[in-house]
């Protein structure tokens, strides 16, 4: 039995909601109750209660009345107003990270109480990421310590039932390419064991530098199929110098032959194959990819890779690489990518009321009517309204207007 069928075996039955609690969240908090109960409150690592981070926002308050009233502020307020910042949406209050600049990212001082949620969406948004790629999708976004990450990735019984490729000890020569689409790869994964209707097989194709892959279901793996699959990934996003695949030499020419016959004008050379030491990290990728696809399709109660496997490409592309130091997506268009409104730091109580582009306007007019105003060292008075417009990246200035 694959993996695959295991997990449909494993799932029958459960619902969506079921499906999603691969981590106990009452044996997460015991165990983070345990970690804090062997620290002190002055300690670097003390709990962020919910109480504590109202504190730390009055104190913020007191402190910029301070400055305008020309009264000296206590220590206390000093020292917090230093690290932290408040920005308010409707009637709520969030306590952030202090920013040296406008275009520095807002990074929201998450409460203990909701580390479950975070770390959680963050897990399953990166295919079940480990605690790198868990890092690196919230840094922009929210604080939330390492320990707390480790915490839940001990815990995750998906995460424990995947199989680990031990290291081989053998140092390879890595191939160098220096721009996109010098170099691209294919490799076919077998599902024969778990078809999902007529689809048997997965092609994976993926940019030698960036690192960026494309997957796409096949139904059987016959040169001229693979090749139209290819050819539509070329036709969007151009084609490489040089394709190559370890399925042979022979398999790359025919699918080469069936491309230009389709693209004359395309000419791509036959690379070599990868030399033997290194199937162990295409075995390795083949089966980050299949991970995530059952992952997906245990989150989702679902059987149905086939759609399973362009979230899967989702995922991989979206999550921390650490060949290149960044995501795929980031290499190749130089921003991560954004997932609607909740790539912004707005609560998901606010986004959750938003539903026409009116509903958007009238919250922003609501933040320009009650908006909060913060004093910077130097002296300037920046407001919310701002921070807003440059983290939603829209023309608010044509929506929000005042009665007149």
């Amino acid at each position: 039995m694959s993996d695959l069928q295991a997990a449909d075996t494993q799932n029958e039955g459960d619902s969506v909601v079921n499906a999603r609690t691969f981590v106990d969240e009452v044996k997460f908090n015991t165990e983070l109750r345990k970690f804090y109960s062997g620290h002190n409150q002055n300690s670097k690592k003390s709990e962020w209660t919910d109480e504590k981070i109202k504190n730390v926002i009055k104190m913020i308050e007191n402190y910029n009345k301070a400055k305008v009233l020309g009264r000296r502020p206590t220590d206390k307020e000093y020292y917090h107003a230093k690290k932290y910042d408040v920005m308010t949406f409707s009637d709520e209050k969030v306590l952030i990270l202090k920013r040296k600049s406008q275009q520095d990212p807002v990074i929201q001082v998450v409460p203990s109480s909701k580390y479950y949620q975070t770390i959680l969406d963050a897990h399953v948004a990166t295919g079940h990421g480990r605690r790198d790629k868990i890092i690196y999708d919230l840094k922009d976004k929210y604080m939330v310590p390492v320990f707390a990450i480790n915490i839940f990735l001990q815990l995750c019984k998906t995460c424990l039932s995947k199989k680990s490729f031990p290291k081989t000890g053998i140092v390879v020569k890595p191939l160098i390419t220096d721009d996109f689409n010098r170099r691209g790869q294919v490799d076919l994964v077998d599902f024969q064991s778990s078809p999902d209707g007529e689809y048997k097989w997965m092609l994976q194709y993926q940019d030698h530098l960036t690192k960026f892959c494309f997957l796409r279901p096949l139904k059987s793996k016959e040169a001229k199929e693979v090749a139209i699959e290819i050819l539509k990934i070329f036709l969007e996003v151009g084609c490489p110098n040089i394709l190559q695949s370890d399925n042979g030499r022979e398999f790359t020419a025919s699918i080469l032959k069936e491309i230009v016959s389709l693209w004359p004008a395309c000419k791509i050379v036959n690379g070599r194959p990868r030399y033997p030491q290194s199937q162990g990290s295409v075995e390795r990728s083949n089966q980050d990819v299949k991970n995530m696809i059952r992952d997906w399709m245990v989150d989702n109660n679902s059987n149905q890779w086939s759609i399973g496997c362009y979230f899967a490409q989702f995922q991989k592309n979206s999550s921390y690489h650490s060949t290149i130091g960044r995501t795929p997506f980031k290499a190749l268009f130089g921003d991560d990518p954004r997932c609607g409104l909740t790539s912004t730091y707005l609560s998901k109580n606010i986004i959750s009321q938003l539903e026409m582009e009116e509903d958007l306007e009238t919250f922003l007019k609501s933040v320009n009517d009650n908006e909060h105003k913060t004093v910077n060292d130097d002296g300037n008075i920046t407001s919310d309204k701002e921070n807003l417009c440059k983290t939603l990246d829209i023309a608010t200035e044509s929506i929000i207007t005042t009665d007149s």
